[in-house]
């Protein structure tokens, strides 16, 4: 009896777990379908969820399944079909072995899954010959790629979608059948935002807003990066959200230039600055917020770091001078990465504004991160040119005094029609800095 109840239990929550709302109306995802296939004129678009987890971490499911789909269980995938005007869905799912089930909780009926999305089941076995059939009325293909980030397509190979595709074609002999990319159809609708969405992003950033103020208020002198990414990291799952949106970065003195530093175990120490660029999923949307602070108040100015506002130098990457010239100019050598990025299902989304038009629209979620970045290994590893070596002789004295210093302030936005929203209002002036540190001294 106890333990039939057992098992009733354990599936209920499963149930919860993996059924599409997720704080989002199903009626929306349908509506997401709908404006997708919109933009397709006819053929079969072929998209496939995130497998079983292949470690213990916390699964997620990929970011353009989910947009079009909400539905949070493993190898899964969708078949959209556009013909003569007409549209119509089938997600296909996969039997979990019940042994299997025991630890990973009991996936939801199929009944129940075609009640909450809206869209016809089949198991994941009938995928292949309902799409051969598809093909064979003549139907083009346009492909749904199941990388887990926009930062990883170039790198997509290997995953389940990329062996199906390439499967699909060498069944159709003599066909000539070519796949297209459906992701730029797909990525122009998740650059604009809903009200659904926008909701998941503000509670995802006002957390990391909190956490980041919690953190500000704690630094001191001999804790260790560590220390400040469990606190940060600690306040989002208290305040209800999934976890972090990627690894946090709390870089401190020499770690503070490095963009992408995730050791985190570094102790800091009076002088150093400390970057902490963190942000909160909530319901699988991101934040990503950095600020800056002195683990010791003091004020830092940029002097003699360049030449001139337009000087250039021989980078090692010189083949880029013609087309980026930008990334040519000493200015650039302290701060090589973009300006901003979209955020949403992914902590780099759309829109990219490197792309397309270059525009923004109402309804676009962005980042602002600029940056400045000082480490005498920049000058090192610059080509022994007549050029770098005058440029480096007038700079290295001002390097030298700042090193070892990496500075990076972002913040998220929303475009609205009344202009832009400033969505992530943690403390960023000098002197807000020195107020909140102000208070939490006196506190201790």
């Amino acid at each position: 009896m106890i333990r039939t109840l057992l098992l009733g239990f354990v599936s209920v929550v499963a149930l919860a777990r993996g059924l599409a709302a997720q704080g989002t109306p199903s009626a929306e995802y349908a509506a997401r379908r709908d404006s997708f296939t919109a933009r397709v004129d006819s053929g079969v678009v072929i998209a496939f969820g995130a497998p079983d987890p292949v470690s213990i971490e916390r699964w997620s499911q990929l970011p353009a399944f989910r947009y079009l789909t909400g539905f949070l269980e493993p190898n899964a995938a969708l078949v959209l079909v556009k013909q003569g005007g007409a549209a119509s869905g089938t997600l296909f799912t996969a039997a979990r072995d019940p042994r299997r089930a025991l630890y990973d909780g009991f996936p939801p009926d199929s009944a129940t899954v075609a009640r909450e999305t809206g869209l016809a089941v089949r198991s994941l076995p009938t995928l292949g010959p309902m799409v051969d059939s598809l093909v064979a009325l003549g139907l083009p293909v346009y492909d749904l790629r199941d990388y887990a980030t926009w930062d990883a397509a170039a790198q997509d190979s290997l995953t389940r979608g990329a062996r199906f595709i390439a499967d699909l074609v060498a069944r159709q002999p003599g066909r000539g059948l070519q796949v297209r990319d459906a992701h730029p159809r797909l990525d122009s609708l998740r650059a604009i935002k809903t009200p659904a969405e926008l909701a998941q992003l503000r509670r995802a950033i006002n957390i990391t807003v909190g956490s980041l103020k919690q953190a500000i208020r704690s630094a001191k002198p001999g804790m260790w990066e560590y220390e400040l990414e469990a606190l940060i990291e600690g306040g989002f799952r208290r305040a209800g959200a999934d976890g972090p949106s990627f690894g946090s970065i709390i870089g401190s003195g020499p770690n503070s230039t490095q963009y992408h530093y995730e050791k985190n175990d570094r102790r800091m120490q009076a002088g150093d600055v400390v970057v902490m660029d963190v942000g909160a999923a909530y319901r699988g949307y991101a934040a990503d917020v950095t600020r800056t602070i002195p683990v010791e108040a003091r004020g830092l100015a940029r002097l003699g770091l360049i030449e001139s506002p337009d000087a250039t130098f021989d980078p090692p990457w010189s083949e880029q001078c013609r087309t980026r010239p930008a990334s040519c100019t000493q200015a650039f050598l302290y701060m090589a990465h973009g300006l901003g990025h979209g955020i949403g299902l992914e902590v780099h989304d759309p829109p990219h504004p490197w792309m397309g038009t270059g525009t923004f629209e109402v309804g676009n979620v962005f980042t602002i991160e600029p940056g400045i970045y000082v480490s005498t290994k920049l000058l090192d590893m610059l080509p022994d040119t007549p050029k770098n070596r005058a440029m480096i002789a007038k700079v290295r004295p001002a390097v030298e005094r700042y090193q070892n210093i990496g500075i990076r302030i972002e913040d998220d936005y929303l475009i609205t029609p009344n202009g832009v929203e400033w969505l992530s209002r943690a403390p960023r002036e000098v002197n807000e800095l020195e107020a909140l540190r102000l208070v939490s001294s006196r506190a201790r």
